[in-house]
């Protein structure tokens, strides 16, 4: 187990941030009713995985949201890769993340996702599930996206989904306040900024990656399915199985034309162009 620290960064947002992930990202009172849908999150990202990296050395995920709640997504990637780094800016997760999961093939490292502690092709891939749609600004998204593409190998893969905002349902979502929707149960925390499918392949271009694959998953409807979940458990009417059985169907859409309207996030699967060939991308933008 390996517990490193960036320098100490200066911003007045990101400190912001880091305070608020630190006193709400390891609250499970939070999540609580969520178990059963968490945990269908979390097999659903391990599949997408095992699908869609080939494996290599070091791979950086980056958040530990799925850490310090299950093992599914961590088990995916030590299958695939050598050493796994997991990158955070709340160090109480990291420090949950490594009592947990006392892998020595498990780096926990405390830095943001726009600004990694590592030099240049550092990583064979990344994995960022739904990290970085909560900025409060589409900048942070390319910065990030930017940095990310520096620590990874050219060639190297980058799995990532976004919040759809070409999802209607989403887009109606982010028109209410926050506040709002935390208070009545709906989001857990804070949304930030997030991107359509055609401004989310946009800025990949423009950032260093090349996509290769490109999708909208997770469509069953977030809301009934976190509301069915609060009944979802021992000494409950609706166990794991069934839970599954009622969600799994959903999945189908995905298969349609469709699937960039009812998918809940939007999947890509970028390889990391070479610096000539990211030049080449942000001058014909």
């Amino acid at each position: 187990m390996d517990l490193k620290l960036t320098d100490e960064i200066d911003s007045s947002t990101r400190q912001r941030d880091q305070h608020y992930w630190e006193e709400h990202l390891a609250d499970e009172l939070r999540m609580e009713t969520q178990t059963e849908w968490l945990r269908y999150s979390r097999e659903h990202y391990a599949e997408w995985v095992r699908r869609y990296l080939r494996g290599g050395g070091r791979v950086l995920k980056t958040d530990a949201f799925e850490e310090i709640r299950g093992q599914e997504v961590l088990e995916a990637l030590s299958e695939r890769f050598e050493q796994v780094v997991v990158a955070d800016l709340a160090l109480p997760a990291l420090r949950q993340g490594a009592r947990l999961h006392g892998n020595r093939r498990v780096s926990w490292v405390q830095a943001p996702a726009q600004v990694q502690p590592y030099a240049e092709a550092s990583f064979d891939a990344v994995t960022s599930f739904s990290t970085l749609d909560h900025f409060r600004t589409e900048v942070e998204i390319g910065d990030s996206l930017r940095e990310l593409a520096r620590v990874t190998r050219v060639g190297g893969q980058l799995l990532i989904t976004l919040d759809n905002a070409s999802n209607p349902l989403l887009a109606m979502r982010n028109l209410i306040p926050n506040g709002f929707l935390q208070g009545i149960g709906l989001a857990p925390y804070e949304y930030g900024k997030t991107l359509d499918a055609e401004g989310f392949r946009a800025v990949l271009a423009g950032t260093g990656w090349a996509v290769k694959e490109f999708t909208a998953v997770v469509h069953e409807p977030r809301a009934l399915a976190v509301a069915t979940a609060r009944y979802c458990g021992a000494k409950r009417w609706l166990t794991p199985g069934l839970y599954r059985k009622m969600l799994r169907p959903f999945d189908l859409l995905e298969k349609l034309p469709t699937r960039l309207k009812t998918g809940y996030f939007l999947l890509a699967l970028a390889e990391r162009q070479s610096d000539g060939a990211t030049a080449q991308g942000r001058s014909s933008l």
